[in-house]
Formats: C-alpha cells, structure tokens, sequence
C-alpha cells in the first residue's frame, strides 16, 4: 500500500495525543485492510450476499 503525503497527514493528524506501539500498529493494520478491501471493490473482485450464502451452503453440506 502506498499512501499519499496527504493521507499520510490525515492519518497523523487524527491519532490521539498519546498512543502505544501497538496501538499505532494496529491502526496502520486497519487502514491497509481498508485500503485493501476498497481496491477489492473498485476490481470487482467482489460477491454478492447471495453467491455467498450459496457458497457458504454448498461447503456446509460437505
């Protein structure tokens, strides 16, 4: 993931006064799962709620 200065500032500006290590990592982790999950969606590399449950069916009766 690659981020623009202003994200990148964005993101800085909007952390607490006074956070942890793992707090911050945790908060990098969920900005890339984001990030990651909007390109999914812009690809199309997407399902519905439908074709899920039916997969989701399809592996349960296995």
């Amino acid at each position: 993931m690659q981020l623009q200065k202003a994200q990148l500032e964005q993101f800085v500006h909007n952390l607490p006064d006074q956070i942890d290590a793992d707090e911050l990592m945790y908060r990098i982790y969920l900005m890339q799962k984001i990030e990651a999950g909007e390109q999914a969606i812009l690809q199309g590399k997407t399902v519905t709620h439908e074709e899920l449950c039916t997969r989701m069916t399809k592996r349960c009766a296995n």
